[in-house]
């Protein structure tokens, strides 16, 4: 569960999102980071030298965001939102300054993972969307087709308070979120009978 300093931190962030999505007068989703980028006066360049996904720096006084190639196009998305968090995190600094040490990298780091996954799946319309479609994953994704599955399904707890998460990838339990104050421990049967029906039925 979230404390109150978490809540607030993420209601400043949806705020300035919201700001920036009429600044840019995009009225539905899906959300193309690079297209957002451009409009906000950012330019994307590729460089397949970067160590990490990507970066953002100042070129000739222009802010730049710099891409590592990648065969995913929702791994672009997602590495060119995180960096227009970097860029904007001040403003989320100057809205809760006493919940937000600018001066930390890693809090940086973890304000710019959460306006990335709140920009391409913007709580604007998420919510209604999840309640119309009924949660269902595949229909979300084709309406947030700059996200990936995975990020999308990761945003369903803030929307539904009964809900965990359990994440497979190649076949493997990787992580599971919920907002409950601590995740059940264990696979539950049901889910372990989803995943033989879905992984093990397809081998």
């Amino acid at each position: 569960m979230k404390t109150k300093t978490e809540a607030s931190l993420i209601h400043s962030i949806d705020f300035i999102i919201e700001q920036i999505l009429e600044l840019a007068s995009i009225n539905s989703p899906p959300i193309d980071a690079l297209s957002l980028a451009d409009l906000l006066g950012v330019s994307v360049l590729i460089d397949a030298t970067l160590k990490g996904r990507g970066r953002q720096k100042q070129i000739s006084g222009q802010p730049t965001i710099l891409i590592k190639p990648d065969d995913r196009p929702e791994r672009i998305q997602w590495a060119v939102a995180h960096e227009i968090g970097e860029i904007i995190a001040h403003r989320i600094y100057e809205n809760e300054p006493e919940i937000f040490d600018f001066s930390m990298s890693l809090r940086r780091e973890q304000v710019s993972n959460l306006v990335a996954g709140r920009l391409l799946v913007p709580e604007k319309w998420f919510s209604h969307d999840c309640l119309e479609v009924d949660y269902d994953l595949f229909e979300l994704k084709k309406r947030y087709t700059t996200a990936s599955h995975e990020l999308i399904a990761g945003r369903f707890p803030d929307q539904n308070h009964s809900i965990v998460i359990t994440v497979f990838d190649q076949g493997e339990f990787t992580r599971r979120n919920s907002h409950f104050s601590m995740n059940p421990l264990s696979l539950n049967e049901y889910e372990l009978e989803i995943w033989r029906e879905t992984h093990v039925g397809c081998l």
